[in-house]
């Protein structure tokens, strides 16, 4: 329920495995995919839908990739698309926000953003701002974005500059930066006037407005209802068919599957690191030793650091997350196992 910072984790580009490319080639549209594609994209010249679920912790099920893999399949059907971000998540890691930020400027340059809330804390609220529109299923929530380092929240310089950036987050998606902030620094107070003619809201940093959202004690979260009464979402949508009238679509029809299919592939990597990695780490410390034989214990945890190696290239902010030792020391510990053994081997 908190936005955490960590250090800025990139893609690897090592030696491919197996697996790795296992998982490429599950990215990558198979002929029936293309066809149906194809298909679909001959079916209509208008804008079409293209949905990527972001479901989970921000920066690790959560990443900038899976946004600019959307944005490029987009692209092949000509500008204007439209593209739901199917939010449900927690929140994450700031630092994975700042580069999801980037990627949805990028898109929001070329294709019209949705974001489709059933909840969406802390960084997942600030995907939200960012988007074009937001519609809210019934139960959704969006909101706290408070930003922790460890198990303290940002202050002074750090709180200032997010709540600076959130603001500005927020204000480029046409919302106000003062929901941002009431989101982020439970002090802040904030409360509305809505003009029952027009429609418009006016917030003030105090609870001197007809409705109140946000005192001095709590972080502001939005539900549904306060979503649609603050004018911070334009609809609610239970079904896709309830968002396609929304959207002023005739029918719901995505163009492609391709953005559920990247999600699934990815979250299924990061469920499997979460279960593998552990074991590996643990079996550093026996695999091999029953044998009696030295060099059946340095030949076994090779395997394994190679083995973990390859999860740094293949899901880095997972390993991260899971306090991995960095692959820089990982790859030293097995350069001086091979030393270990080819020195067995000379004595032998």
């Amino acid at each position: 329920s908190d936005i955490r910072g960590i250090e800025t984790i990139s893609e690897g580009d090592g030696d491919e495995t197996p697996d790795r490319e296992e998982e490429r080639d599950r990215d990558r549209p198979s002929d029936r995919d293309t066809a149906r594609d194809e298909d679909r994209a001959a079916d209509s010249d208008s804008p079409g839908v293209f949905v990527l679920p972001l479901q989970g912790p921000v920066g690790e099920f959560i990443r900038h990739e899976e946004i600019r893999k959307i944005g490029e399949k987009a692209d092949e059907y000509g500008p204007g698309q439209i593209i739901v971000l199917k939010l449900d998540t927690p929140g994450g890691a700031v630092i994975e926000m700042q580069e999801i930020s980037r990627e949805l400027f990028d898109l929001k340059s070329r294709h019209r953003v949705i974001a489709w809330v059933r909840e969406a804390i802390s960084a997942g609220c600030a995907i939200a701002f960012h988007c074009d529109e937001i519609y809210f299923m019934t139960e959704g929530s969006a909101g706290a974005m408070t930003a922790f380092a460890g198990d303290s929240s940002w202050q002074g310089e750090e709180l200032r500059r997010w709540l600076e950036t959130a603001g500005e987050w927020a204000e480029a998606g046409g919302r106000s930066k003062y929901l941002a902030h009431a989101m982020i620094h439970h002090p802040i107070e904030l409360s509305y006037d809505k003009n029952p003619d027009t429609g418009e809201v006016t917030f003030y940093n105090d609870l001197s407005g007809e409705y109140i959202l946000s005192n001095a004690d709590d972080n502001l979260v939005l539900t549904s209802s306060q979503a649609i009464h603050t004018n911070f979402a334009q609809g609610i949508a239970d079904t896709e068919e309830d968002l396609a009238e929304l959207l002023d679509l005739p029918e719901w029809r995505e163009k492609s599957d391709y953005g559920r299919r990247i999600a699934s592939n990815w979250n299924r990597t990061v469920e499997r690191a979460q279960r593998e990695i552990p074991r590996l780490v643990a079996r550093l410390d026996y695999e091999g030793s029953g044998s009696g034989d030295q060099l059946v214990v340095l030949q076994s945890r090779v395997r394994i650091i190679r083995e973990l190696i390859a999860w740094w290239r293949r899901a880095p902010n997972v390993c991260f997350y899971m306090g991995m030792p960095p692959e820089e020391d990982l790859e030293r510990m097995l350069a001086e196992l091979r030393r270990e053994i080819r020195q067995l081997r000379d004595r032998r």
